[in-house]
């Protein structure tokens, strides 16, 4: 059963159950916020199951759908989303307060939630702004964690791709495919790609036909290597192709890249 707290307070609301597993569906206005005191709690999103132990928090965003599950205590502070989004001076927050996001209990500031606790326990009139109040300072140390752990997911996907670029520097000469790198990477094709052109600024077929191109331009210019040595040296299985690519990125035909490149050595 929960304690409400809500017969003043009505910008913000604030609720303690115990040992909730009504499996109901939840889908409303308000960003919400959710600490499990005792025992575990599982929240039920769309964006996927998140999982809470004991003082982790969790913040679901206005509109989600989600379910409740937990074991133990858990406290719900909930602020209508109109409250948020509605000033203008918050403008820069509500994008981090878009999915849902867990906080480990060691990162949480249970400070702010003491006090918030206790002011609802206050029968001052100037209560609710400060309960108000204190609701923005904890959105922003969850919009401030959320920007720090995505700094370190970035941080991570730059490493893997910067492997993966020293791969195809490596073994560019061979067939290498979208699947190989994803898998080991760590990501799907889609994702993967979607990294890799936002790292790179172009497609991974683009990043390696210019790798291949620029090893090819550099043994036509520096051995008497045939074009189609070069091209199958360089990584192409077509020589059709190789001319077709070479031509694209060079502006023109391989043999003519070498007559000049005979010409500049006389």
């Amino acid at each position: 059963m929960p304690k409400d707290h809500n017969s003043v307070h009505k910008a913000v609301l604030l609720n303690e159950y115990s040992d909730r597993g009504d499996n109901a569906e939840y889908r409303h206005s308000a960003v919400e916020i959710a600490l499990p005191l005792r025992g575990s709690l599982t929240a039920v999103c769309s964006h996927g199951d998140f999982l809470l132990n004991q003082n982790d928090m969790i913040l679901i965003p206005a509109d989600e759908p989600h379910k409740l599950c937990s074991d133990g205590e858990y406290i719900v502070i909930q602020c209508d989303d109109t409250a948020l989004s509605g000033n203008p001076a918050l403008s820069a927050l509500m994008p981090a307060l878009s999915e849902p996001f867990v906080i480990g209990a060691e990162n949480v500031p249970h400070g702010l939630i003491g006090e918030i606790r206790a002011l609802y326990e206050s029968s001052s009139p100037a209560s609710e702004t400060h309960i108000y109040i204190k609701l923005l300072e904890l959105l922003a140390v969850i919009a401030e964690s959320r920007s720090v752990s995505e700094e370190s997911h970035t941080e991570k996907n730059s490493a893997k791709l910067r492997l993966a670029l020293n791969y195809i520097d490596k073994n560019y000469m061979y067939d290498i495919s979208l699947d190989e790198l994803a898998n080991a990477s760590g990501y799907s094709k889609f994702h993967f790609s979607r990294l890799f052109r936002k790292f790179s600024g172009m497609s991974l077929s683009d990043y390696l036909n210019r790798r291949r191109i620029r090893e090819a331009a550099l043994l036509l210019e520096k051995t008497d290597m045939t074009v189609t040595d070069t091209a199958m040296k360089s990584g192409f299985s077509s020589i059709t192709t190789f001319n077709r690519v070479f031509k694209s990125i060079q502006g023109c035909t391989p043999s003519e890249f070498k007559k000049r490149a005979n010409n500049r050595n006389y």
